[in-house]
């Protein structure tokens, strides 16, 4: 039987309706009245394909859901149960880019033509409702009057502040700092417009109590307007911005951001391709919940560049996007790429870690973990027992040279420091560069529990405080387990009977796999770190299977089942 487009089409709408209707009114039974916005042919596409994703708000007009138009992509892309997305109105470039990457790549996950063994056809039978987040509650601003009100002309009209200093002075105004500028800027010519920017004086105080949450035309004092362009101001010529009305761009200036603003030196770009899915949420998330708002940007193929704010995360890794826009088409988004089986649909993407005011001159991310990270020799760990840490490699990623101490801690499986494992090392290396302390001395003097493990530290000189030294990228190994729990009290097994698939999770640092007989398994399985899924719909009835868990040269561990055959 041959099913046409439009009726295959109106089933897609209809199901991402329904699944629009469960996150805006957060019932996953029930639902409530949605009205379809637009979908993906406001780019252009044919009349006759099927868009490759759906916009929906709630009947009142509050509120909206992005869904995928592919079940081989996960269904919701992002939400916002409050935020306003006017028809009409002039879409913010960020938003837009990310609407044509969510285009690109759905268009791309149909000419695999796979649906077998993935992941995401089974969350749109979950169904979504938002989950608790952290919010950090920026300010809504955007990029024309009055933010640009200082900006250099472009053919006599004020040029747009840019997206990224925009972002910037977001998160400056969510932390009020700082009380003053120091400095003056060079004088530049605009890369493409050819536009003399003049030095700007730096030297000023910021007028912090006069900045506005958001500014609405005819509700803001001249005092008002002239307090936010003064800070989007400086920031562009910091910046050295390549001004222009219709757009604007930069990329921040780490040492600007230290020596004229008073954030730490260790203000640094991280680039999302050197990590893990859960290594780069455990990154953004720890900097949101220590009360830092981030500035983020994505890359597309052609090299446009958006910047905005995450000042948010819910349960479930979905971050609270500020674009920029006046508070328009905020929400929570999935930022990651987009997973098509085995074939991964990315664009670039960059976070700033530790853009944070430097108050009392704590640096508290100043060196990383690099290359091999922390390494040692020892394969057992007891109370009494001494051992080297052969080496531990570390980057300074900061604008400021390091000067100070390394020492190695006996940490517990929260990565608490329950006691020092060495004598305190000299350490020094300049900045953006790596260096490496070599046979560190360690003795055991507590009792080494299930989940323990070892941490290098640092303190500058002069400062008794330490932090831990954490990974630059996912390759550095920057601690070291001294006793594992057992893989079997690690592992949970679960069967959805309903949807024939069993989920086993386990420890990220377990490897595993399926047998059947000796022979591996593939086909129906799907394993990502940390969890293995199995559509038991491609298993053999009435054979055994066995699933093998191994902790390299540590431990393994196996368990079995069996497929019933139907009467």
């Amino acid at each position: 039987m041959t099913v046409g487009r439009v009726a295959a089409q109106e089933r897609m709408v209809d199901r991402a309706s329904a699944y629009a209707s469960q996150v805006l009114y957060g019932d996953v039974t029930r639902g409530g009245d949605v009205t379809l916005l637009y979908d993906s042919s406001l780019f252009g596409t044919r009349a006759d394909a099927e868009p490759t994703f759906y916009v929906f708000t709630k009947s009142d007009g509050r509120g909206f859901a992005v869904i995928s138009g592919d079940i081989t992509i996960q269904p919701l892309l992002a939400y916002s149960t409050t935020s306003i997305m006017p028809c009409g109105a002039t879409m913010p470039p960020c938003f837009e880019g990310w609407l044509r990457y969510v285009d690109r790549a759905v268009t791309y996950a149909r000419s695999l033509h796979d649906t077998s063994n993935n992941p995401n056809i089974k969350l749109w039978n979950e169904g979504y409702v938002p989950q608790n987040a952290i919010m950090l509650n920026t300010a809504r601003w955007s990029q024309t009057e009055p933010y640009n009100q200082q900006c250099p002309l472009d053919g006599g009209v004020p040029s747009l502040t840019g997206c990224t200093q925009t972002a910037v002075a977001v998160i400056m105004h969510y932390y009020r700092w700082p009380e003053r500028a120091y400095g003056i800027t060079e004088p530049y010519t605009t890369y493409t417009k050819s536009i003399d920017v003049p030095s700007r004086d730096l030297n000023h105080a910021y007028d912090w109590d006069n900045m506005l949450e958001t500014y609405v035309e005819g509700e803001y004092s001249d005092v008002e307007a002239t307090a936010v362009a003064t800070l989007m101001a400086d920031l562009g010529h910091s910046f050295s911005a390549d001004y222009g009305a219709e757009a604007t761009g930069a990329w921040p200036n780490h040492e600007a951001l230290y020596e004229n603003y008073g954030y730490s030196p260790a203000n640094y770009t991280y680039l999302r391709s050197l990590y893990s899915d859960d290594s780069w949420h455990d990154m953004l998330r720890r900097e949101l919940e220590a009360g830092n708002p981030i500035w983020y940007s994505g890359y597309m193929e052609d090299n446009s560049g958006h910047a905005f704010v995450l000042d948010g995360i819910d349960d479930n890794n979905y971050f609270h996007v500020n674009w920029g826009w006046g508070g328009y088409y905020d929400g929570f988004f999935e930022i990651d790429a987009l997973i098509l089986g085995e074939y991964e649909f990315d664009y670039n993407q960059y976070a700033i870690i530790g853009l944070v005011p430097m108050r009392d001159g704590v640096i508290d991310n100043w060196l990383s973990m690099y290359s091999s990270g922390i390494e040692t020799d020892a394969v057992e760990f007891v109370e009494g027992a001494s051992f080297s840490v052969k080496s531990i490699f570390m980057s300074n990623i900061s604008v400021k040279d390091f000067v100070g101490q390394i020492r190695v801690g006996h940490c517990d499986k929260s990565g608490n420091r329950k006691a020092w494992l060495s004598d305190a090392v000299d350490f020094s290396v300049p900045s953006q560069y790596y260096g490496f302390v070599s046979d560190v001395k360690c003795e055991i003097s507590e009792e080494v529990k299930e989940g323990d493990r070892l941490r290098a530290f640092y303190a500058a000189a002069g400062s008794d405080e330490w932090f831990e030294i954490r990974p630059y990228t996912d390759g550095a190994q920057w601690e070291v387990v001294m006793r594992y729990a057992s893989i079997a009290s690690t592992t949970s097994f679960d069967y959805d009977k309903s949807a024939g698939v069993i989920v086993v999770d386990y420890d990220n640092d377990v490897k595993s796999a399926l047998y059947q007989s000796g022979a591996y398994v593939e086909d129906g399985v799907n394993i990502v770190r940390g969890k293995m899924t199995i559509n038991t719909m491609r298993l053999s009835p009435g054979l055994q299977y066995t699933v093998l868990l191994v902790r390299d040269n540590v431990e393994e561990h196996t368990f079995t089942f069996t497929i019933k055959k139907m009467k």
